[in-house]
């Protein structure tokens, strides 16, 4: 009985190779490879150096930075969906009145601000541990 076939060195490779086919073949593959580098190198060349200087901010107690404590970490203390939620009905019913723009109730779904909006949801959501982790 072969139950951790999957764990073999011979099928490692295969899904190795299978992956670097997709990867070189797809373009969903390539596309998503792609924007997942992007939003890598965007969190660690960009928003780890954010991080530092608004808990810096934080740390030396500048104005509204209680204020700025819990807007930055209340990502991380409301559950994730619900999060995901207030943030898509933000983006799609809240910035169009706030700044009298009807056309950004598409920013989600129009191909060329989606993931621009994606960059904006992720930085908003890392920031509550990046100021855990830097100031304490």
């Amino acid at each position: 009985e072969k139950r951790f076939e999957f764990l073999e060195l011979q099928n490692l490779f295969f899904w190795f190779k299978d992956f670097f086919a997709d990867l070189t073949g797809d373009y969903v593959m390539r596309s998503t490879m792609k924007n997942s580098l992007f939003l890598y190198f965007f969190n660690t060349c960009i928003m780890f150096p954010i991080h530092i200087l608004v808990a810096y901010a934080v740390w030396k107690k500048i104005c509204f930075s209680n204020f700025f404590t819990i807007m930055l970490y209340l990502p991380n203390i409301i559950s994730g969906i619900v999060f995901c939620l207030v943030f898509k009905y933000l983006v799609e019913y809240g910035f169009p009145i706030i700044l009298n723009n009807p056309e950004l109730q598409s920013m989600i779904t129009n191909p060329d601000t989606g993931f621009t909006t994606l960059l904006i949801y992720s930085s908003w959501l890392g920031f509550g541990s990046g100021l855990v982790l830097f100031t304490l």
